[in-house]
């Protein structure tokens, strides 16, 4: 395996703690919004499925009407650097997006969720030529990246957009929402017999 390391840029990397705490809960007043492809008054971004896909898995995807559609929710924020968070600020955040999953969940519209570390804990993987290369840091480096996401089962686009805009950092940042494709029956049927579970 290569490992393709970036050069010193000459910025700091002292050890500490605070290097690898979840930054996406950070709040900061002057986060520059990103640019994005669609955007709603409510700086929600909505980027709808490719029409253009095989027949097997767009019927998998094209759901009855009445039944409930899942997207995923992406947390995009400017990385804040949690030592310059003073403890009262990181208490008001923690108790607001405690606040916000706990509704999801109550309101039975979340299936899954998760925070991420900082993007210096980031690991690229790429294969070219049959060798695996890993660049430490993300693919690429943007104002905003990306710090956690939601898995959500609502009955419609608006009900996703509604969330999305009451996320703590729609307010700062930006949050993208996704349509996850039902791939179908079948195709699901053939995974469990490549996987030698069918019929498990």
């Amino acid at each position: 395996m290569i490992s393709d390391k970036r050069p010193d840029d000459g910025s700091s990397d002292e050890a500490g703690p605070s290097r690898h705490e979840n930054r996406w809960f950070h709040a900061a007043p002057t986060i520059p919004t990103g640019a994005c492809w669609t955007m709603s008054n409510s700086r929600v971004m909505v980027r709808p499925c490719d029409e253009d896909i095989p027949d097997m898995i767009r019927s998998g995807r094209d759901q009855k009407e009445g039944s409930d559609m899942r997207y995923l929710l992406l947390i995009y924020t400017e990385e804040i650097d949690p030592s310059q968070v003073s403890e009262e600020a990181r208490a008001a955040s923690m108790a607001e997006w405690t606040e916000y999953t706990a509704d999801l969940l109550k309101r039975g519209v979340m299936e899954a969720g998760e925070a991420l570390e900082g993007t210096e804990t980031a690991t690229t993987v790429r294969l070219r030529g049959g060798e695996v290369l890993t660049t430490d840091g993300p693919f690429a480096e943007t104002a905003e990246v990306l710090g956690g996401y939601y898995v959500l089962k609502v009955k419609d686009l608006d009900e996703a957009i509604a969330i999305a805009a009451a996320c703590p950092a729609s307010k700062t940042g930006s949050i993208e929402l996704r349509p996850i494709l039902a791939l179908g029956e079948e195709y699901q049927q053939a995974v469990l017999e490549r996987a030698g579970l069918a019929g498990t």
